[in-house]
């Protein structure tokens, strides 16, 4: 029997209010990113699914954890539910998908937002 080790490449992040414009904005890459409360089940649900495509991906991912009412985050990038996931370049969005209230996002969310950007 053949085994093969598979190495999978995370390109992943988390930031805060304060590394946001240096991680994010101030990438090179694209960097999609997931705005998430702790709370949330839908957050819960999508999670894993953010993880899985930014595996082996060229764009790179950050996690920016917006559970507290008063981050910042909420009012600058007009996050009205979470999970939101919005794709920076060069510093501006460039693409973005809002949870639906009561079901959140999905892989076609995910799959729909990689394709446009």
């Amino acid at each position: 029997m053949v085994k093969y080790n598979v190495f999978l490449i995370i390109s992943m992040i988390e930031v805060t209010e304060v590394t946001f414009p240096e991680k994010v904005l101030g990438s090179l890459k694209t960097v999609v990113t997931l705005f998430h409360t702790t709370y949330c089940p839908y957050v819960k649900q999508f999670r894993p699914i953010f993880e899985k495509y930014s595996q082996n991906s060229n764009n790179e991912y950050a996690i920016a954890d917006i559970t507290d009412d008063d981050n910042p985050l909420w009012d600058k990038y007009k996050v009205t539910e979470v999970p939101t996931i919005i794709a920076f370049k060069e510093g501006r969005e460039i693409g973005r998908r809002n949870a639906i209230p009561g079901l959140g996002l999905t892989a076609e969310d995910m799959k729909g937002l990689l394709n446009e950007i």
